[in-house]
């Protein structure tokens, strides 16, 4: 049994739950590119964990070590925070969108948001399907 003050301590210290804390993957679409181990999933997962604690101390020379280990694995919330940091070090706008598209097409669901034009709707399409050119569409692309 932990005693309650240590209870405490570890629940102050895991703080609030991420979605991108995958130890044991998946870590988004395109993973089966990088055939990582269950290890290394492991280990890129605790990069990406003390990356984001770091960038939340706003210790940014340990946020872009551990972001950019974790990055490298194809870590899609590592990808994202690592554009964070490049905003925060005022790296290029060019350098950001990067990330951000980078993270996008990795299955980070903030950075897809991120990309969507002001004012436009996400298109509701199962990806692959063209825009209509016609009154007619095909029903497996989402329209009556």
């Amino acid at each position: 049994m932990v005693p309650a003050g240590l209870a405490d301590l570890m629940a102050q210290i895991a703080g609030p739950s991420d979605h991108w804390d995958r130890p044991e993957g998946p870590l988004g679409p395109p993973a089966h590119q990088y055939r990582l181990t269950r290890a290394e999933r492991e280990l890129a997962n605790s990069h990406y964990r003390m990356g984001s604690k770091a960038l939340a101390r706003h210790e940014l020379d340990r946020a872009a070590d551990g972001l950019g280990a974790a990055a490298e694995a194809g870590h899609p919330g590592a990808l994202f925070r690592l554009a964070v940091l490049a905003a925060r070090t005022d790296q290029e706008p060019d350098d950001v969108r990067f990330l951000v598209v980078d993270a996008a097409r990795h299955g980070h669901g903030d950075a897809q948001r991120l990309l969507v034009p002001p004012g436009a709707m996400p298109s509701r399409r199962p990806p692959g399907c063209a825009p209509p050119r016609t009154p007619r569409t095909p029903k497996n692309c989402g329209r009556p």
